[in-house]
């Protein structure tokens, strides 16, 4: 077992690559065990200061909620289909340890020395650069 400290943004990168998994049975059933332990709650969002930012309008996500919400009454396919950046601060959402199975680790590693080999890198990636850093470490 691993136990490694992750910033809100190296949390969901690791889940970009577990949502994404391929594989037998056996190790299927251990990666879905450690899933869970990634997932980022709602107390850890208010202390990023998770925002939205849409038409230009920085609003909270509950706000942007409610709007979706009231967009699929009305079926606004207009307001459906617009697109939102979120936004956090990974600083003020801290660190959460999480104790990972060697072979979750293992997969992780696999799946971010293939972007690389790739060359499927960018500057984009620094929270998935620095989720390589503390599973090798």
């Amino acid at each position: 077992m691993h136990k490694v400290s992750f910033t809100i943004s190296e949390r969901i990168e690791a889940l970009k690559i577990l949502n994404d998994f391929k594989g037998n049975l056996e190790l299927l059933n251990v990666v879905l065990k450690d899933v869970d332990k990634f997932t980022v709650l709602d107390e850890e969002w208010e202390g990023a200061e998770r925002k939205c930012v849409i038409d230009g309008k920085v609003i909270t996500k509950s706000e942007l909620d409610e709007m979706m919400d009231k967009a699929r009454e009305e079926k606004d396919e207009k307001m459906l289909s617009k697109t939102y950046q979120l936004t956090w601060s990974d600083e003020k959402g801290g660190e959460k340890e999480i104790e990972l199975s060697d072979k979750t680790v293992t997969y992780l590693l696999e799946k971010v020395k293939e972007r690389n080999d790739k060359g499927d890198l960018g500057f984009r990636d620094k929270s998935l650069i620095s989720v390589k850093e503390k599973l090798d470490a």
